[in-house]
């Protein structure tokens, strides 16, 4: 198994992962090399949908007849870590600026900011209506810090994952597992769709930051969700405020959101019975232009989006800057003019997002975008018996076009998708590129 080269070194090293310093050089985990070793493979998998089997075979070193219905241990385990964390945090790491900790019925491993008084808003919520309101918000670093966070990280990028990592070992790794259990059946929507056999490049948005280092090493990363670029630094009141009191930031682009890493692991899984070749770059290192022969399926908000603005510019359902709700540019005699949001409970929520097919560049290549706030949920659209079948509904309905764009409503639990359906859908004009 690859091995995250952010956990290559000690616990007490200063390159170990930022929340999990003082958990592994603790006394509650000081003789449990067993948890000690389930808490890395969780967090370096805490962007993946993982199983019993997988935990027990890969972190607990069981057999490959391992059966989750007649052995507990992964059950056990993971109830011990999770009684472990809450124990740290009452007392070893009390201080502690971040909580990692595992929701019960789940294996997955969250963190969060562990800052009283403060709820963590999503990002398009805690956007505010005029430009200079607009708040910035701080990531911690793995180095000293003496810095207070200026506020919460947003949601959306609780979970942020170091973009190195992301495109090295735990990609190759995962690409060249051969579990047919894993697999799931291909439908002719994907098979049309990658029948020229062109390269298919997922882009995976990672949002701008920008970073301070005063003069004793201590670094200062913030995010301001109106700023999706260097130059566009000054529309921020709250970073021009910075960079007035601590001088010109450095751009950081070094992570990407772990819900979409999430979605593009599954999709590459996906397509694997396919044979296609899946490359990963991020929105900072791949210009539009650069990819003219290539499939490109581009996902994120419209801000992380906001390289391949010109492909958005082509759609008539667009999404407004910060906002929740898509509209309809060019609304006929049906259908709504637009697409709101709706929240079902605290937890629960309606969100629309955009799936738009487009043709590449290239003849027999094709722009693929999923943009929204939880692309994860449209992934799990696409890859769904029940939403490829709703999608080629809509699609029939309209005279089954090779290009068009649908708005997906998915109703989503937290960040876990339940349910997605075609709420509004346009073709393509076609032999327009």
């Amino acid at each position: 198994m690859a091995t995250s080269p952010a956990l290559s070194n000690t616990a007490n090293e200063p390159n170990s992962p930022y929340e999990l310093h003082g958990l592994l050089a603790s006394r509650l985990l000081e003789k449990s090399p067993v948890l000690k070793k389930l808490l890395i493979y969780l967090w370096e998998h805490r962007a993946e949908d993982i199983n019993e089997y997988v935990i027990a075979t890969e972190a607990l070193d069981r057999r490959s007849g391992f059966d989750p219905r007649t052995d507990a241990a992964v059950r056990v385990q993971v109830a011990r870590l999770r009684q472990k964390l809450k124990e740290f945090y009452d007392e070893e790491g009390a201080e502690d600026p971040w909580r990692l900790f595992i929701p019960l019925g789940s294996y997955q491993i969250h963190a969060k900011p562990a800052m009283a008084g403060i709820v963590v808003p999503s990002e398009p919520t805690q956007i505010l209506s005029k430009p200079e309101e607009r708040p910035a918000t701080s990531l911690p670093t793995t180095g000293r810090s003496s810095f207070r966070f200026l506020l919460p990280l947003v949601a959306a990028t609780v979970c942020a994952l170091p973009l190195g990592w992301l495109l090295g070992t735990r990609w190759e790794h995962r690409q060249s597992m051969q579990s047919g259990a894993s697999r799931a059946l291909t439908s002719s929507f994907w098979s049309n769709l990658l029948k020229d056999g062109h390269p298919t490049r997922i882009v995976f948005p990672n949002p701008v930051f920008f970073t301070w280092v005063d003069k004793d090493g201590n670094t200062l990363v913030v995010r301001d969700p109106s700023v999706n670029s260097y130059r566009d630094l000054n529309r921020s009141a709250s970073l021009t405020g910075l960079e007035t009191d601590r001088g010109k930031p450095v751009l950081a682009q070094d992570y990407t959101v772990a819900s979409d890493t999430r979605a593009v692991f599954r999709l590459a899984q996906y397509l694997e019975p396919l044979g296609t070749k899946i490359n990963p770059s991020s929105s900072s290192e791949l210009p539009p232009e650069s990819a003219d022969s290539e499939n490109l399926i581009l996902l994120g908000t419209v801000g992380t989006l906001a390289p391949y603005q010109s492909y958005l510019d082509r759609l008539r359902f667009r999404i407004p800057e910060h906002k929740q709700y898509i509209e309809d540019i060019q609304p006929g005699s049906k259908g709504p003019m637009r697409f709101e949001t709706v929240r079902e409970s605290p937890t629960r929520i309606v969100a629309p997002g955009i799936i738009a097919l487009l043709p590449g560049h290239t003849p027999g290549t094709f722009v693929l975008i999923l943009a929204g706030y939880h692309t994860n949920a449209l992934i799990s659209y696409l890859t769904s018996v029940s939403g490829l079948e709703d999608l080629q509904k809509a699609r029939a309905s309209h005279g089954n076009p090779d290009f068009f764009e649908a708005v997906v409503l998915s109703e989503v639990n937290d960040t876990n998708p339940l349910h997605s359906w075609v709420a509004g859908f346009k073709a393509f004009p076609s032999g327009v590129r």
